[in-house]
């Protein structure tokens, strides 16, 4: 598989509308976030092993890793939540912020070590520390 853009393959087929999807070059896997299954999925590249993460979730929408602190964040959709999980332990995933408005895509920058994200009430974008310390407009 090549991320090229020559061709396109199927490497997984979803019963229903896939939110948002990730890529870890490091690993070499990519994550979903799929709200009818109250779901977040993870595949190796070539799709052939599919693993559900986290489940029994209400709407996951924005999804975002950290790949060097091995975290993944997901915010629930029409919501002002944004959730945070350890990949090493699924089970301990919490709420790390209510933040104002309504979050709709979020984003981790491994360049500056920030979480981004729209909000869609007040159409502003945030940015903030991974523990959504000091958030910025």
């Amino acid at each position: 598989f090549a991320l090229n853009g020559q061709y396109e393959d199927t490497l997984a087929s979803c019963k229903y509308f896939t939110e948002d999807i990730e890529l870890d070059l490091r690993t070499n896997d990519f994550y979903w976030a799929n709200r009818w299954d109250s779901a977040i999925l993870k595949s190796n590249y070539d799709g052939t092993v599919i693993d559900t993460l986290i489940d029994n979730i209400i709407d996951p929408n924005g999804l975002a890793i950290d790949t060097l602190n091995n975290s993944i964040f997901w915010s629930r959709r029409g919501s002002s939540l944004i959730y945070k999980a350890s990949l090493d332990n699924l089970d301990s995933s919490f709420i790390i912020s209510c933040v104002n408005g309504v979050v709709g895509d979020i984003e981790y920058s491994h360049e500056d070590h920030k979480l981004y994200w729209g909000d869609m009430s007040n159409k502003k974008i945030f940015r903030a520390n991974p523990d959504l310390s000091l958030i910025h407009i």
